[in-house]
């Protein structure tokens, strides 16, 4: 609802993509990071959440790039997610 009024709202985004990166959906996670982070470069939530998600698609470069930006921003993100339920998966990248 709230982004039916609100489309383009970075914090609406940010937890649209966290409820799809949950869900597997990962394109569409990294999709609404995306525009997230169009408005808001350093969104920590948006750049970490987008960094799992490539991570859980085997892109270790964008990985590495978008947790050591949302690392900067928040040194605390990786616990943030971990209490939201979401983990790297050891088995995607030797992390």
């Amino acid at each position: 609802m709230a982004l039916a009024k609100a489309p383009h709202a970075t914090g609406y985004l940010d937890s649209r993509g966290l409820i799809l990166l949950r869900l597997g959906r990962l394109d569409d996670a990294i999709a609404d990071y995306n525009w997230a982070l169009a408005k808001n470069p350093n969104m920590p939530s948006s750049l970490f959440g987008r960094a799992i998600a490539w991570a859980r698609k085997d892109d270790r470069a964008k990985f590495e790039s978008d947790a050591a930006a949302a690392a900067k921003s928040d040194p605390d993100i990786r616990a943030d997610f971990e209490r939201y339920g979401v983990k790297l998966r050891r088995h995607v990248l030797p992390f």
